[in-house]
């Protein structure tokens, strides 16, 4: 699923219009992957779990505020798995990933790592750190958590606290893609097969939003 969603960015660049057509753009999404995937196998060597809460952060219309997701993070854990951020057609895009940690990452690292100098204290000072966990920018659910679906946020591949409108605007995204598909004719060195595959992650990527 992580190179299904990575490649329908990728063709959302490719073939959709401006922003997402320049070079520029494409470079940064990319960089953006990269960086976003490293953080998230750094964070399960450092001994962090899955967060499927992690996506539930901002709503739609401030995952595309560079303020808001440069400052406060686009998600409050980067340990989620999450689809690259597109903006429905005709809003403004913002970051594709996330470009820093969440409040949830920073959160975990300080209450396991955040040195003690004082053995006699080392124990209230933790449980300072973890009465912070009601915030809900500390969300939490474990894998276990979306096995039975008990929790209708917790969800891998999702983005925003409005699954609903999220949705609505990946479709919207889909449907723009597959209006540019070009059915009938190849890119050099193409065979149909390639465009049954591109045909094919457009379809699955709209039937996952629905």
């Amino acid at each position: 699923m992580a190179s299904q969603q990575m490649a329908f960015g990728a063709l959302a660049l490719n073939t959709l219009g401006p922003p997402f057509e320049t070079q520029a753009a494409q470079t940064t999404y990319i960089n953006q992957y990269l960086r976003a995937l490293t953080s998230h196998e750094i964070g399960h060597v450092l001994g962090l779990r899955h967060n499927f809460l992690g996506s539930t952060l901002l709503s739609p219309q401030e995952l595309n505020d560079p303020a808001i997701t440069q400052s406060q993070g686009m998600l409050s854990s980067i340990m989620d798995y999450f689809p690259p951020n597109l903006a429905p057609p005709g809003q403004p895009q913002g970051d594709y990933f996330p470009t820093r940690l969440g409040p949830y990452d920073l959160w975990a690292i300080e209450y396991g790592y955040r040195p003690t100098t004082n053995q006699m204290t080392a124990t209230a000072e933790l449980q300072r750190i973890a009465n912070r966990s009601g915030g809900p920018e500390l969300a939490y659910a474990a894998d276990e958590d979306i096995i039975d679906f008990l929790d209708p946020k917790a969800n891998a591949w999702d983005l925003s606290n409005d699954p609903l409108h999220y949705a609505q605007g990946q479709m919207a995204n889909a449907r723009a893609i597959w209006e540019q598909l070009d059915w009938f004719s190849l890119n050099p060195g193409e065979n149909y097969g390639h465009l049954r595959q591109r045909v094919d992650l457009v379809f699955e990527y709209y039937l996952h939003q629905s």
